[in-house]
């Protein structure tokens, strides 16, 4: 019996002490990153409803596959599992990333990830500041009040649906001194941007948030998590690189990160303009969104986009070809 004790209490030593360490590398800016290549789970499971295993694809790439289950004593309909710790209090950019991959779709909304602060484990101890969900298939936001859920759209503005059994990479930048919050959704295969949503008010105006958690009452895939601080290094213009004449499309002015991986922007307006006007071109100065007319010169004009935030200046330029 000695002997056992002692055993729990190393294991509770060692767990106590890599959770210090995981929630130290939050509170100085470093991301906590999963993979799941090495089949370990520590992260908490609330309400003592979930399953959870790590299946291997045929890359050879291991991911977690979370799944709920019923306990006859259970009000709870779904699973609740976080990544915790007062340290993240410290970060007032935070950038949460995560691979999702949806088996089935619901017409409720499910599959959500949530930026929260809780004290306790009900509704009413529980405050979010960010959520991304998914109804039938379609992304959704939730934004403050007077903004509520809003479908999450593609780059040419419409709804995006996105496909069962497929991976996808998303991206949640939280301002919690601006209270804005920005969304990026990338096709996992492709690594192309496909979906976004970008400045919108957060849920609430908290300034610091103590868990990151995924939420569902079907089976959810989850790879590649990484929860931190995010600071914008370098600038980039997103869009295609070609345009028939005659026809219109958007651009966008993207962050990116210390590591080179997608980020959001300080807060603020960003102003587009073309640096070698040609006939029958045109950008919307606030939008992005660049206009050619049947009788568009063909040949490269040059995007600019730029955002003053305070006494520095983001800039970036991008070479756009119109064809015939």
């Amino acid at each position: 019996m000695k002997r056992a004790n002692k055993i729990i209490i190393s294991v509770l030593v060692i767990t106590a002490i890599s959770m210090m360490v995981l929630f130290a590398m939050v509170a100085t800016g470093e991301s906590t990153y999963y993979d799941f290549e090495d089949g370990r789970f520590n992260w908490n499971s609330l309400y003592g409803s979930l399953d959870y295993e790590f299946p291997t694809e045929a890359s050879g790439n291991r991911y977690m596959k979370l799944s709920y289950h019923q306990y006859d004593w259970s009000q709870r309909e779904y699973f609740d599992v976080a990544v915790t710790g007062n340290s993240l209090t410290n970060i007032k950019k935070l950038q949460v990333n995560y691979d999702i991959m949806y088996e089935e779709f619901t017409e409720e909304r499910n599959g959500e990830m949530h930026i929260k602060q809780r004290t306790g484990s009900g509704h009413d101890q529980t405050t979010l500041v960010a959520r991304v969900a998914q109804v039938n298939g379609y992304l959704q936001v939730q934004g403050g009040s007077g903004v509520g859920f809003q479908r999450i759209r593609d780059l040419n503005g419409n709804y995006y649906q996105m496909e069962a059994n497929h991976w996808y990479t998303i991206k949640v930048m939280v301002d919690m001194e601006q209270h804005i919050q920005s969304i990026y959704v990338y096709d996992r295969d492709t690594q192309s941007l496909v979906a976004i949503n970008q400045e919108i008010s957060t849920i609430s105006d908290l300034t610091s948030i103590n868990m990151v958690s995924f939420m569902s009452s079907t089976t959810l895939c989850l790879d590649n998590v990484s929860v931190g601080a995010y600071s914008c290094e370098n600038t980039y213009i997103y869009g295609s690189p070609f345009l028939k004449k005659g026809n219109k499309t958007r651009y966008y002015f993207l962050g990116k990160g210390i590591d080179d991986l997608a980020t959001a922007l300080p807060y603020g307006t960003t102003s587009w303009s073309i640096e070698n006007p040609r006939t029958g071109i045109s950008i919307n100065s606030g939008s992005g969104n660049l206009n050619t007319s049947a009788l568009a010169e063909p040949g490269v004009v040059i995007l600019k986009a730029q955002r003053a935030v305070g006494d520095k200046t983001y800039e970036a330029k991008y070479a756009v070809n119109i064809t015939e």
